[in-house]
């Protein structure tokens, strides 16, 4: 009887964990159920392929193919172009695994995929696993614009032009690359760029890349581990990033801005706070004001506005902010804005709003139905 007694106990708890399991798979998966059902376009799934059990074959015998590389396709970039207003933004149905590049128009309208095809070809040729598009930056002359694309095989920086085609300026498979910047005159990129994996795994730095000879090196070397957010004054003399001792994460250790001048190539830290972040700082077109973003350890996240003769302060309305980007006149911003938390792997939902200096009014881009990332607004 105690025999039979403990296996029926025991069937009872792995019905129980098994039915938890199952009500937390559904969750998750309503998460990513309700983030499609957006003012965005969905963002395609590519559907599983039947295949029949294959017969083993000795590993050395196995076929070693290379991907093709991305300057091999192109993209659909008309109406990043030809739309009023142009703003590239990144944007997932809640998986972090897929990340598309769409663009919007500021005056309103349907956002528009520029990468789901691609991202489709890529997954189902079995090229690259989980593709990803982001850190989209336009081009001073708004002719062209960069981005960043992660996958498992292959890491790269790309340039997009009025036709389409992809020019790759680097690619690793060892380091990822994030926060492109241009520089005021168009003939270089300053980005972030850290390991994967290894003893220095959670050290970034920051790179300057010349168009012309396409090489990259350091661009200082700052008293921090990591180094993030590179953004050039209006005039291209100084470069403004943040820096701290740990990875950069909103519940990590501080970060703070600091200043570079590449002519002295003198460094001066901005600020010092024990309790908080200040990150992804950028000026305004004309130079009269800096914004940037203040994460205190508690997950919070605020849009903070600097001005000549003025404190720093929090612009109202603007809380739970995770990106930002200014309007070519500087009269508006653009900024994306937490709506939902996290959950596992699902990330949180958030919304796209239009913000305007003269009316202080603030005016909805798109739901908060998927997760919006970085906003970049066309010269």
């Amino acid at each position: 009887m105690k025999g039979n007694f403990r296996l029926c106990r025991t069937r009872r708890i792995v019905q129980a964990w098994f039915c938890l399991a199952l009500i937390f798979l559904q969750g998750c998966r309503g998460e990513r159920q309700a983030a499609a059902r957006l003012s965005l376009p969905p963002t395609p799934v590519p559907s599983p392929t039947p295949t029949t059990s294959p017969t083993p074959v000795p590993p050395a015998d196995l076929p070693m193919v290379a991907p093709p590389p991305l300057t091999d396709f192109s993209l659909p970039v008309g109406p990043a172009f030809e739309l009023p207003e142009a703003i590239l933004f990144t944007a997932s149905p809640g998986a972090a695994q897929w990340m598309d590049l769409y663009v919007l128009s500021a005056a309103g309208g349907e956002a528009i995929c520029l990468t789901c095809d691609l991202r489709l070809a890529l997954e189902q040729n079995g090229w690259y696993n989980a593709p990803r598009f982001d850190s989209p930056a336009w081009a001073p002359d708004g002719g062209r614009f960069a981005f960043v694309f992660q996958s498992v095989q292959r890491n790269s920086i790309l340039i997009a032009d009025r036709q389409g085609a992809l020019h790759e300026l680097r690619a690793s498979r060892d380091e990822w690359f994030a926060d492109l910047a241009w520089s005021p005159t168009g003939d270089a990129l300053a980005f972030s760029v850290g390991p994967l994996a290894g003893e220095d795994y959670g050290a970034s730095r920051i790179c300057m890349l010349r168009l012309e000879t396409r090489r990259a090196g350091p661009l200082c070397v700052a008293p921090e581990r990591a180094n993030r957010f590179p953004a050039w004054s209006p005039e291209g003399e100084r470069l403004l990033f943040s820096g701290g001792q740990g990875r950069y994460h909103p519940d990590g250790r501080p970060m703070d801005l600091f200043l570079w001048d590449l002519e002295t190539r003198a460094l001066t830290r901005l600020t010092e706070t024990a309790d908080r972040s200040e990150v992804a700082a950028r000026w305004s077109p004309d130079g009269a004001r800096l914004a940037y973003l203040v994460q205190a350890r508690r997950g919070e996240s605020r849009l903070w506005i600097a001005a000549a003769g003025s404190e720093a302060a929090p612009l109202p309305g603007a809380e739970d902010v995770l990106a930002f980007g200014w309007s070519p006149d500087g009269g508006r911003m653009v900024f994306t804005r937490r709506a939902s938390p996290s959950t596992g792997d699902c990330l949180p939902r958030t919304e796209m709003l239009l913000f305007d200096w003269e009316s202080g009014n603030i005016v909805p881009l798109t739901e908060a139905s998927q997760w919006v990332g970085q906003p970049a607004w066309r010269p």
